[in-house]
């Protein structure tokens, strides 16, 4: 019988992985804690928005939603104007949506940005 070092349970050694390194030959942490906590680096690591794997994962999936919506030939709805357009690169940018494009077309986003260069520029002349 041993004794898990993170949930303090006393287990038989079927229930604890082998370790070469350790004097009696098993894991410090019985297998469902070492699952545990494998799981929960394995989640940080994957999840955290800096992991260029994921973020990578995240563009494809974007460019994917994007072909398909340009192949089925469907229409995406302007949130700002109204208008009804192709969901296609050419009326509206890519982000991240529903058909991996924004929710304004473009006509409607370039404005916003202007509008927001210059209301940047009026409160850095205050």
């Amino acid at each position: 019988m041993k004794e898990c070092r993170k949930c303090n349970a006393v287990l038989p050694p079927e229930d604890f992985y082998a370790n070469g390194r350790v004097s009696d030959g098993l894991s410090s942490y019985c297998k469902e804690c070492t699952k545990a906590v494998a799981r929960h680096h394995y989640q940080q690591q994957w999840y955290n928005g800096n992991n260029k794997w994921y973020q990578e994962s995240l563009r494809n999936k974007e460019a994917r939603a994007r072909r398909t919506a340009e192949r089925k030939g469907l229409m995406k709805k302007c949130s700002k104007c109204g208008e009804e357009k192709p969901a296609t690169r050419e009326h509206f940018y890519t982000g991240a949506s529903k058909h991996g494009l924004k929710s304004y077309c473009k006509p409607c986003d370039n404005a916003l940005k202007s509008e927001r260069r210059r209301a940047k520029k009026e409160a850095k002349k205050q």
